[in-house]
């Protein structure tokens, strides 16, 4: 048997899964499925309006009525980036920083993670059709809690040989 780990665990700052090989074929349903909904441009404009719908007003929420559309293409590109990251763990943590970075400015705070992910699931299910499979359901949601998990940790420095 053969041990992988997801890529988000991999790109762990910790670094506690470095001689484990990443599940290439994980990353590959993600990213397939993610270019899958995309390809209309419609994802990430669904997912915003609904979001914001969702999160209601309040203080540095983008108001409503604001035209979304040139907000949900930069999330769409940072998402995009981030996903084809997904099979180059060192690296997810770089991609996925400015895409948080961009829903803090949109007003979105962690305690809406539960919330988002939600929303976001539904909305790849919907633009999936048929297709859509209650474990690629399971894997966005895993892939979007971990990432959330690797975004927390502190960011390390680069460990320095001991010297003798």
């Amino acid at each position: 048997m053969t041990l992988s780990v997801h890529p988000f665990a991999a790109a762990s700052a910790t670094q506690r899964f470095r001689a484990v090989r990443v599940d290439q074929h994980i990353a590959s349903v993600l990213s397939a499925s993610y270019a899958r909904a995309s390809r209309d441009g419609a994802l990430m404009d669904t997912f915003l309006r609904r979001a914001l719908a969702a999160v209601g007003q309040r203080p540095g929420i983008m108001p409503a009525g604001s035209d979304t559309s040139e907000v949900a293409k930069g999330l769409a590109d940072l998402t995009a980036r981030l996903v084809g990251s997904f099979g180059d763990p060192p690296n997810i943590k770089v991609y996925a920083t400015p895409l948080v970075a961009r829903l803090r400015t949109i007003g979105f705070r962690r305690h809406d993670v539960p919330l988002l992910r939600e929303i976001f699931v539904s909305v790849m299910s919907e633009t999936h059709g048929p297709n859509w499979t209650d474990r690629l359901g399971y894997e966005w949601r895993l892939a979007i809690d971990l990432l959330v998990s690797l975004m927390s940790e502190p960011t390390q420095p680069p460990s320095v040989p001991a010297s003798r």
